[in-house]
């Protein structure tokens, strides 16, 4: 997945490496999806989406976490409305894709790690220095047990 696709539509675009001759298509045109991820299981997607609140000014705008279905593109779920932060950047699913870790940059330009679950909606920080940059996940000795990687 990526962003756009040379001169071609903005947006979510795709190419699947299956083929011979792989196509790139389309998945989500209007370019206010970024930062496209996709779940372990391959079903969905994570993107940061870039909203319109609560003013039109670029500067002042607050981002959203949208998770698609492959399935049913026409029906996003979303997931997180930052309005306690300013940005949402580096998402990354759990391993078993129950979470996401993403980063939530302030107006203050500090930024934090803050994990979501999926099916609740339920978020929180993982860290509260205002360093840290962005967090990947690894499996630890414990089954079914994931703890995020953070970056400073």
């Amino acid at each position: 997945m990526f962003e756009y696709f040379g001169g071609r539509t903005n947006g979510i675009w795709e190419v699947v490496a299956t083929s011979s001759s792989p196509t790139p298509e389309l998945l989500l045109p209007g370019g206010r999806e970024t930062q496209s991820v996709g779940s372990p299981d391959g079903r969905r997607f994570a993107v940061v989406h870039d909203t319109v609140s609560p003013s039109a000014d670029a500067s002042e705008r607050v981002t959203a976490i949208m998770v698609y279905d492959r399935n049913n593109l026409a029906l996003p779920h979303q997931v997180l409305f930052a309005d306690h932060g300013r940005t949402v950047r580096s998402v990354s699913w759990s391993p078993n894709g129950a979470y996401l870790a993403y980063t939530l940059e302030q107006a203050n330009g500090q930024s934090d790690i803050w994990w979501l679950e999926i099916a609740s909606g339920a978020t929180g920080p993982i860290t509260t220095d205002g360093v840290s940059l962005e967090a990947s996940w690894r499996p630890v000795s414990i089954s079914s047990a994931y703890l995020p990687m953070v970056t400073r």
